[in-house]
């Protein structure tokens, strides 16, 4: 699976960008048969767990973007380096070190056992992660973006970066969790 990956020069792009990502992975998962979406047999998190976790990252953070600039100038001041890195600039240095991490703490999804309607429960994963990027680009339409640029925040693997470089590390994620499922099922 190949993902539409490039630098956005303006919020529309941005938000484009969101919206293919969205529409890419939703299409993946929804293309598993729900034996594979909810089966263990791969090892580590099933297919609805991925979709779990991602649809909760996700959501955070288009839950924060929602709050006022001021606030994240307040709580973890401008951004200190030269420049804001791109999509294609932060993608290898994030898949690098998201190799290293070997727990998600509190955003390690509980064990999905197999549904007594599976194919009610995978819409609901399906409509989840739909919501939670949805709720992601209202937050990047409520930013201009210069304070994009301007303002950052903590990532829990890459340090501080500017709110733009995070929503392209959410995008990132996401593609990751993707990514492992399709090399498990599709070995």
């Amino acid at each position: 699976m190949d993902f539409p990956l490039r630098n956005a020069e303006t919020k529309e792009e941005l938000i484009a960008l969101n919206r293919d990502i969205q529409k890419q992975i939703g299409d993946f998962f929804k293309s598993l048969p729900e034996e594979q979406f909810f089966s263990h047999a791969y090892g580590g998190w099933s297919a609805a767990e991925n979709m779990i976790h991602i649809s909760f990252t996700t959501n955070v953070l288009g839950i924060a973007l929602r709050l006022p600039v001021f606030l994240f100038q307040l709580f973890f001041g401008k951004y200190e380096k030269i420049s804001s890195r791109e999509m294609l600039e932060l993608k290898d240095e994030y898949f690098l070190e998201l190799a290293k991490v070997k727990d998600s703490g509190i955003y390690t999804p509980k064990h999905e056992k197999y549904p007594g309607n599976p194919k009610k429960r995978r819409e609901h994963l399906l409509e989840d992660w739909d919501k939670s990027m949805e709720g992601l680009i209202e937050g990047v339409q409520t930013w201009e973006l210069k304070d994009m640029l301007n303002c950052s925040m903590p990532h829990p693997v890459m340090d501080k970066v500017t709110i733009k470089e995070m929503i392209y590390l959410s995008l990132l994620h996401s593609i990751h969790h993707s990514k492992i499922m399709e090399k498990k099922i599709f070995k």
